[in-house]
């Protein structure tokens, strides 16, 4: 059975890349800080082995491949400098490279994020798109490491690729210390169930939308292509959808809700990923229609709910 070591395991994105691995049939090693005594229910019984790891103490254990979910998408902390924030999401990445290196694993994923495009004023972002972090430590860390993985690959031959993702709503989704703000799409969903009434902005670009468990299909097919040609992906579904779009969408799915809207102003301008080179590199195009993955994204909220009360 093919081992796949995935670090930030206990995160909103990670744990469901771990929850399509092992649909698809793989073994999981599966690391993070702490986990959740959901996820730990959820996965007794199943291939998973859970490592509580800061990523310093990394198991000498065989694994075919790695995916490095792990990141902290806050601002520093109160007494943390720019230095320490970056520390902290960049050199984990180095030690598990080197640490991949030497346990001869077969490839390597990191995931980025569109962040790097903060201050694009581009409407159609591809992976040649130039990056516009506008200054954001976050998106600066990110594109520092996509810029070591080209070279890695361009220059010593090491099999790494960067993914970079976009707009991810699903389930299993909600507030972290190290992630302290939820999608539009979760936040909108929690509060048509607790109030009925939503805030959206007043006008916003359309974004593309991705489905959480989509993440992990396309993740398998990138492990399952035998050579990828570049180091960056991006993994989005392509679906455009502006705020109102996704309100429009909300109220279908909870018809026997009533959802009042009050508009907040106008967001800044984000453009949109395409998946065309992912697509043309590996032949995935397996999206779940948005509409389709907002049900199911309804339905896990509305369980936790019931199990909460």
């Amino acid at each position: 059975m093919t081992r796949v070591l995935v670090t930030g395991a206990n995160g909103f994105v990670c744990s469901n890349i771990v929850f399509t691995l092992l649909q698809q049939g793989y073994s999981v090693v599966a690391v993070d800080r702490a986990f959740d005594a959901a996820l730990v229910e959820a996965w007794t019984g199943q291939p998973v082995e859970l490592i509580t790891s800061d990523l310093t103490r990394l198991p000498d254990s065989a694994v075919d491949f790695v995916i490095h979910g792990a990141a902290i998408t806050a601002d520093p902390a109160d007494g943390e400098t720019p230095a320490d924030h970056f520390r902290a999401n960049v050199l984990p990445a180095l030690t598990l490279l080197d640490w991949a290196h030497e346990q001869a694993v077969k490839r390597v994923i990191f995931i980025s994020s569109s962040a790097v495009f903060r201050g694009s004023p581009i409407s159609v972002l591809t992976e040649d798109t130039p990056v516009a972090t506008d200054g954001l430590l976050y998106a600066v860390e990110k594109h520092s490491v996509e810029l070591l993985l080209a070279a890695l690959k361009q220059t010593y031959g090491r099999d790494v690729v960067a993914i970079r993702l976009g707009n991810i709503y699903g389930e299993h989704e909600h507030i972290r210390a190290t992630r302290p703000r939820v999608s539009l799409v979760a936040r909108l969903i929690n509060e048509a169930l607790t109030t009925g009434r939503v805030s959206i902005p007043r006008a916003s670009s359309p974004t593309d939308w991705t489905y959480a468990a989509d993440v992990g299909r396309a993740l398998s097919r990138l492990l399952d292509v035998p050579t990828l040609p570049h180091a960056l992906y991006h993994v989005t579904s392509g679906q455009v959808l502006t705020a109102v779009d996704i309100l429009t969408a909300l109220r279908a799915a909870l018809p026997e809700v009533t959802i009042t809207a009050e508009h907040t102003p106008a967001v800044p301008f984000r453009g949109y990923m395409t998946p065309d080179r992912l697509f043309r590199d590996t032949g995935f195009k397996q999206w779940t229609d948005f509409r389709s993955g907002l049900r199911q994204t309804v339905a896990w909220f509305k369980a936790q709910m019931e199990h909460s009360s």
